[in-house]
């Protein structure tokens, strides 16, 4: 944002000017505060002459007034009269801006930001607001600057000839009589690029973010085919990636069936291209591609594996020979 504050004008080379290199320390910073107090007054260096008696030591007041502050009846050419009880800064209406010139450029930011506000909040929205004067037939803003008591209404028309600008209502009576110029609305009284809440969004701005009609259909289309329809900001995501691969010549069948496939995923739009490739590229005579088996079943066919191995093993075979019983020696232990 940039900065608002008023300033003052001085050169980098003030210090060698003939009539400030034989100031004081003093009267040169009492010279510079004086000019920065003006610009605050706004009095375009002409005040009171108490006021200036109050301002720094009196011997820093006489330096300068020797030649940079004016009292009635100097001889100086280069600055107005002053009148009785008044000082006037030495060439300060030349050299800073004037008071007027201020004045007129605040008040112009205030009409700019009064037309933003009533555009944005009154003529967009259809409101009209009594305390506005630019929602009142034939209401104007105020005027960019005072106009003097010695000037004319018609001292006021711009010179260039130029017409002024029209107020918002005026604007609409001029465009309403060209017939063809109103562009027209989506639904009711809303303009066009504005839609109400919890409405579905119109083929006209779903297309804006396709890049392409024949992306859009194909998006239109799927998105007509799911039991509730994909948020716009999905859908919008979607389109381009569905026009890159038109551009790529990917047939629109094949890509209407990559459509189904990612919207029954439930993936990301970002995951569009991954699917439309698996789609494109699956093996012949499957439904979803070489997909791998379970982990369950793996585990289930090894260990029936594992089982008739181990069946068929020499050392799971009984054998005919009786087992010999177990002497009273072992039982005990001891020797017989």
């Amino acid at each position: 944002m940039s900065d608002r504050r008023t300033y003052i004008k001085v050169h980098d080379c003030i210090e060698d000017h003939p009539k400030i290199e034989g100031l004081s320390d003093r009267a040169f910073r009492l010279l510079v505060c004086t000019w920065c107090w003006c610009k605050r007054q706004r009095n375009d260096g002409l005040f009171r002459l108490e006021a200036w008696k109050r301002r720094g030591p009196a011997k820093a007041r006489a330096e300068l007034e020797a030649e940079m502050v004016h009292h009635p009846g100097h001889s100086c050419p280069r600055c107005p009269a002053v009148p009785g009880g008044y000082v006037l800064m030495h060439d300060y209406p030349e050299h800073q801006t004037p008071t007027a010139q201020i004045e007129a450029k605040q008040e112009e930011r205030q009409r700019v930001s009064m037309r933003a506000n009533h555009q944005r909040w009154h003529a967009n929205r259809r409101v009209t607001d009594p305390d506005c004067p630019l929602c009142t037939p034939g209401g104007v803003p105020p005027p960019s600057r005072k106009e003097s008591p010695m000037e004319s209404p018609q001292d006021s028309q711009p010179a260039s000839g130029r017409t002024p600008r029209r107020s918002h209502e005026e604007s609409q009576e001029v465009e309403g009589e060209v017939e063809g110029e109103k562009e027209p609305t989506l639904r009711g009284d809303l303009p066009v690029g504005h839609r109400a809440r919890n409405s579905p969004p119109s083929p006209r701005d779903l297309a804006a973010t396709a890049h392409s009609l024949p992306a859009h259909r194909l998006v239109e289309a799927f998105a007509a085919t799911r039991p509730r329809r994909p948020p716009t900001r999905v859908l919008a995501k979607l389109g381009p990636l569905v026009d890159e691969l038109l551009a790529e010549d990917w047939p629109p069948d094949l890509l209407a069936a990559a459509l189904r496939t990612w919207g029954d995923k439930g993936l990301d739009p970002a995951a569009f291209p991954s699917v439309a490739n698996e789609v494109a590229n699956r093996a012949p005579g499957t439904g979803t591609g070489s997909a791998r088996p379970a982990t369950t079943d793996q585990r289930t066919a090894a260990a029936q594996a594992l089982k008739a191995r181990y069946r068929d093993h020499p050392t799971n075979q009984p054998t005919n020979q009786p087992t010999s019983p177990i002497s009273q020696r072992q039982i005990t232990g001891g020797n017989s």
